[in-house]
């Protein structure tokens, strides 16, 4: 059975387990099943239920008001836009609902529905990578995959992979080729994806390797084509232990080509780096540096 503990519960919704059981006991709210009356367990339906209860309270709603309401009610409610709340985030709540449903025909009429008001860049960046990357935090305090986690990634990489192919195939005089992986044991890309996209549009020559790149492979490739700049998205692991270590690794073989790699908020700072390797925040600062060593004479 595909449930989840009250651990991922708090992580998935932002209610602290010490809330949630005082819900349960003050409001004789029956929000999850229990296992030999000692671990709080949650189907996907009960994470509906409690992600839709996180958002009634970010419009206003108190706890007290939101247990007395039948579950349709809840859920009507969470449907419509509310003058408190941005658009967007009622969207990333319908999402996750259809997330945890596994709807793929309902993912993709949503889709359509926002793309009557939004680009797709802002669609990507504003709603589908958040909620990518809040699953991916999910997985990753658990330590284990669960199957509407495996499946939403999959939903969004398409949906990156198609607006890009959308995209105009011209370069700008073919002046910088990016070459775009994740590093080993590294599985999470949608992050990758969406630097791949932006680049396209911004007319860069790219070529993307995907996830789980094995170094032996970009050597093979800085072989043939000697002038181009690695990018590499470092996700959400642990990595920070064996970082200093996979930079040399990486300057060992590519001493004069530009590294580039993507700053995670929990990475902290490294100093005395290479001088050809950049962090970048956003893909703003790589067209930065493509633009300035454009106007290098």
């Amino acid at each position: 059975m595909n449930v989840f503990t009250i651990k991922e519960a708090e992580t998935l919704t932002g209610i602290k387990a010490h809330t949630l059981r005082i819900w349960e006991q003050r409001y004789e709210m029956r929000l999850c099943i229990d296992k030999n009356g000692r671990q709080r367990l949650y189907t996907p339906t009960e994470m509906k239920f409690l992600l839709r209860v996180a958002y009634l309270i970010k419009t206003g709603y108190k706890i007290s008001q939101i247990a007395k309401l039948a579950g349709l009610e809840i859920e009507q409610l969470t449907v419509q836009f509310h003058p408190r709340i941005p658009r967007l985030d009622t969207y990333f709540n319908r999402l996750s609902d259809i997330i945890l449903d596994m709807d793929v025909n309902e993912f993709k009429r949503l889709l359509t529905e926002m793309q009557e008001e939004y680009t797709a860049e802002t669609i990507i960046h504003e709603i589908l990578l958040p909620i990518s990357k809040h699953i991916e935090q999910v997985s990753i305090v658990s330590k284990r995959k669960f199957t509407q986690s495996v499946v939403a990634q999959q939903w969004i990489s398409e949906y990156i992979c198609h607006c890009t192919e959308f995209l105009p195939k011209q370069y700008q005089n073919n002046m910088h080729l990016f070459i775009l992986f994740t590093p080993p044991q590294q599985n999470f890309e949608t992050c990758l994806l969406f630097t791949n996209y932006q680049l396209r549009k911004h007319y860069i020559q790219t070529i993307y390797l995907g996830k789980n790149i094995d170094p032996a492979v970009l050597k093979q490739l800085l072989n043939r084509f000697p002038h181009a700049a690695l990018c590499f998205d470092m996700g959400y692991m642990d990595f920070s232990a064996s970082f200093r270590n996979y930079i040399q690794a990486l300057t060992e073989f590519a001493p004069t080509q530009n590294i580039f790699y993507s700053q995670q908020p929990n990475m902290g700072f490294y100093a005395n780096l290479p001088k050809n390797v950049h962090g970048f925040k956003g893909v703003e600062e790589i067209l930065y540096w493509t633009e300035v060593q454009h106007a290098e004479p």
